[in-house]
């Protein structure tokens, strides 16, 4: 928290880090940074008001940016080629970015533990050239054909002082 209602956010995120069900071999990284304005905060007990400089609901600007790797699958059907189809690999490289607009609420716990809901919305693009995917890891392209970006997440996590 820089000061109260006010808070910026960095996050690196590690893709291919897991298992790989699909077999696409992706592998890369992605960084998002925002600037939280958070609400003060909205429980009341017994006429105080819980003080807690991180609690409350909040709207967070945010730019992310990515890259990963893919192996990209084609096939081809050729009734000339003795087994009448075949596969191409190709190992695409994918350049993602975002910007954002969060909406979110997060409660802090005996002023240790957060817990952060949130849903955003906005303008991204990626530089896949065969278009398959429209999710990227930290956000989705619900149309390939119109860069309208979103993305939601449940994050829990400790606090440092």
């Amino acid at each position: 928290s820089i000061k109260p209602g006010h808070s910026y956010e960095l996050s690196l995120g590690i893709i291919g880090a897991g298992v790989n069900i699909n077999e696409d071999d992706h592998g890369g990284v992605f960084v998002k940074a925002g600037y939280k304005f958070i609400r003060s905060p909205d429980f009341y007990m017994r006429g105080m008001r819980y003080a807690h400089v991180l609690k409350g609901s909040y709207i967070k600007p945010e730019i992310q940016l990515g890259f990963y790797t893919t192996d990209e699958s084609e096939y081809y059907y050729d009734y000339n080629y003795y087994s009448g189809s075949y596969t191409k690999h190709e190992d695409v490289g994918v350049l993602t970015g975002a910007l954002l607009l969060n909406i979110g609420k997060q409660w802090v716990y005996d002023n240790s533990f957060l817990m952060d809901m949130y849903v955003g919305i906005g303008y991204g693009f990626d530089t896949n050239p065969y278009n398959y995917g429209d999710y990227h890891y930290s956000f989705s392209l619900p149309d390939e054909d119109v860069p309208f970006a979103i993305t939601a997440g449940l994050k829990l996590g400790f606090l440092s002082k």
